[in-house]
């Protein structure tokens, strides 16, 4: 330890550190290991150190704001890998959840700005966010967000972000006092209320562990929002759920508007995609027909 963690393997640390953004899953996680035995040394000091300062090491290295940015982006990256490995994930989420405090909250005057352009699309708030890289808690938040609500096939290997997203999110809300996640309560709650709300229909799915783990996720997104109502009040936590309902709503009006508008300019287009929608309904009922006619046949053979 004495050699590795001194202030002259400044350089090699880097280097694993972008290990983490290598193609190979054994690479990463060698180095999300390394990553974890090199944050260990700053454990103790961490509590002491006023965030945005660096913190010293036992041996000579310092984690400063940079260093802990990086780490941050480099493994919201290995989360949001769509066939990220179990393990991983876990791994990282642990990185992220010891790394979390140690990220500044975003000026206020930044906020407002933010605020004041709530109004775009979503995908296009989504690539100004991207474009931005803060890396700052709010970032944090939003990335995990991102990944929980991002679309994926119904299959098991697809859900593992989301899990280890959910699994993050989960522990630095636990963690964090109410003012430091005050600031982005709203987008916390955007990925819970898409989960529990009863009018948005699940994926479809075949694949048994898949249906198992989204369960999951729904069940924990439930337990999550119960803890928030209780750590805000119920009259900050409704306030920003009235919101989210309010714009959730507003966005379906704004879609149904404009598939009118396409039926009416774009008739042929409208039809077939139409078709093509009613087509894929067709399927589904389908094999949940033959999947109900299996369980009522082994169910009288019992």
């Amino acid at each position: 330890p004495d050699k590795i963690l001194s202030g002259s393997s400044e350089s090699m640390w880097i280097h694993v550190a972008k290990c983490l953004s290598h193609p190979d899953t054994k690479v990463k996680l060698v180095a999300i290991g390394l990553i974890s035995s090199f944050l260990a040394d700053f454990a103790q000091q961490t509590g002491s150190v006023p965030v945005g300062e660096p913190v010293d090491g036992s041996h000579g290295l310092t984690l400063d704001l940079v260093k802990v940015q990086d780490l941050v982006r480099l493994t919201l990256g290995v989360i949001a890998t769509r066939d990220v490995d179990e393990k991983l994930g876990a791994e990282a989420v642990q990185v992220l959840a010891f790394l979390a405090p140690r990220l500044p909250l975003r000026p206020e005057v930044e906020e407002e700005e933010e605020a004041e352009g709530e109004e775009q699309e979503e995908e296009e708030q989504d690539q100004i966010e991207e474009r931005r890289r803060k890396t700052d808690l709010q970032h944090l938040f939003w990335k995990l967000s991102h990944i929980i609500r991002r679309e994926i096939p119904p299959r098991a290997v697809a859900i593992t972000p989301r899990v280890a997203a959910m699994e993050a999110l989960e522990t630095v809300c636990r963690r964090s006092p109410s003012e430091r996640l005050l600031p982005s309560l709203k987008t916390i709650l955007i990925p819970l209320h898409n989960l529990t709300d009863p009018s948005i229909a699940p994926p479809f799915s075949n694949d048994e562990l898949f249906k198992t783990k989204y369960e999951s996720l729904k069940t924990r997104a439930q337990i999550m929002m119960e803890a928030l109502q209780k750590k805000f009040g119920t009259a900050e936590y409704s306030k920003q759920l009235l919101a989210i309902r309010e714009e959730v709503r507003a966005k379906r009006e704004q879609r149904a508007s404009k598939r009118k508008i396409e039926a009416i300019a774009h008739p042929e287009k409208y039809g077939r995609d139409k078709r093509k929608k009613f087509e894929k309904n067709r399927d589904r009922k389908k094999t949940r027909s033959q999947e109900q006619k299996v369980m009522r046949t082994s169910y009288k053979g019992w």
